[in-house]
């Protein structure tokens, strides 16, 4: 195929219609940058009734009420658990890779606490967030992003800082961040059917300005009562726990459910990225031969 230099290739597409040229670039941009689709099941594990999970230096780390459980990417037994000094209600967790350490969320009261690889304490802050059920750690600083079953979700900085927070209108069952979206994906604890209902767990998004930018999924999508949320930003998976609803005790549900868009992983530059900028510089030289 013969090469267009960037003049001819310019020309070329200006020679199109403005419809013809619009459409050509959208297309070009959206298969250039992030383009959402939608999370498709792709595998289910049954694992013990852990509260939630954060992937870190290689391994799984579950949740347990004293500290936390690693395990290994099958979820296979055996679970070596790792006691967290002073810690009583631990509901979520996050690695700190930037540390090698761990982050806890205290359920009844909000505290976050900082640990080392082998329980340690280190330092705490309060949020004061009662039912406090979702943390996420942004790795590009540090912060960390903290919410409620009442919906309230706060930004702090790595010292406990208070950055930012809004009230997502519903009820959390948990929460997760994305990098490379700089948004956050919540799970709803109060659709259709209610608290802890059958047609709960509805998946939405939202900015880190808390601009609501819709819903991913319907509700009923998760078995049980979803919570604990973990998503892998390099691979587009997001990891949901499934545990026991107690509106319905004759289905007991424990699980990892994953669920995986590609869509949302950025597309390495390309030559439909040059295109598109080829032509804005030859638009931009025929508006000056014009003028």
């Amino acid at each position: 195929m013969q090469r267009l230099d960037d003049e001819s290739l310019s020309v070329r597409v200006l020679m199109l219609t403005p419809c013809a040229r619009i459409s050509i670039l959208a297309g070009l941009l959206c298969t250039a940058s992030v383009c959402r689709a939608d999370f498709q099941l792709v595998e289910s594990l049954s694992i013990p009734p852990f509260n939630s999970l954060a992937r870190g230096d290689g391994q799984w780390h579950a949740a347990g009420i004293s500290g936390w459980w690693t395990v290994d990417d099958a979820f296979s037994a055996p679970y070596a658990m790792t006691v967290a000094s002073g810690s009583f209600n631990v509901l979520e967790l996050a690695y700190d890779g930037a540390h090698n350490r761990m982050v806890l969320l205290e359920f009844s009261t909000g505290e976050v606490r900082f640990h080392g690889m082998d329980g340690s304490f280190q330092s705490a802050f309060d949020t004061g967030l009662v039912s406090a059920n979702g943390l996420a750690r942004d790795p590009r600083d540090g912060s960390l992003w903290v919410s409620n079953f009442s919906g309230f979700v706060r930004h702090y900085s790595e010292s406990g800082s208070l950055l930012s927070g809004f009230n997502v209108g519903m009820l959390l069952s948990g929460l997760t961040f994305d990098p490379r979206n700089d948004s956050l994906l919540v799970l709803r604890a109060d659709g259709p059917g209610g608290i802890g209902g059958p047609l709960d767990d509805e998946l939405w998004e939202f900015s880190t300005a808390g601009a609501n930018l819709g819903r991913l999924w319907s509700s009923s999508e998760i078995p049980g009562n979803g919570h604990g949320l973990e998503y892998l930003p390099d691979e587009g998976k997001l990891y949901v726990k499934s545990g026991v609803n107690p509106q319905q005790p004759t289905a007991p549900y424990n699980a990892t459910r994953i669920y995986q868009d590609l869509g949302r992983i950025p597309e390495p530059p390309t030559a439909a990225g040059a295109l598109v900028t080829m032509a804005a510089v030859g638009a931009w030289r025929m508006r000056r031969r014009i003028g």
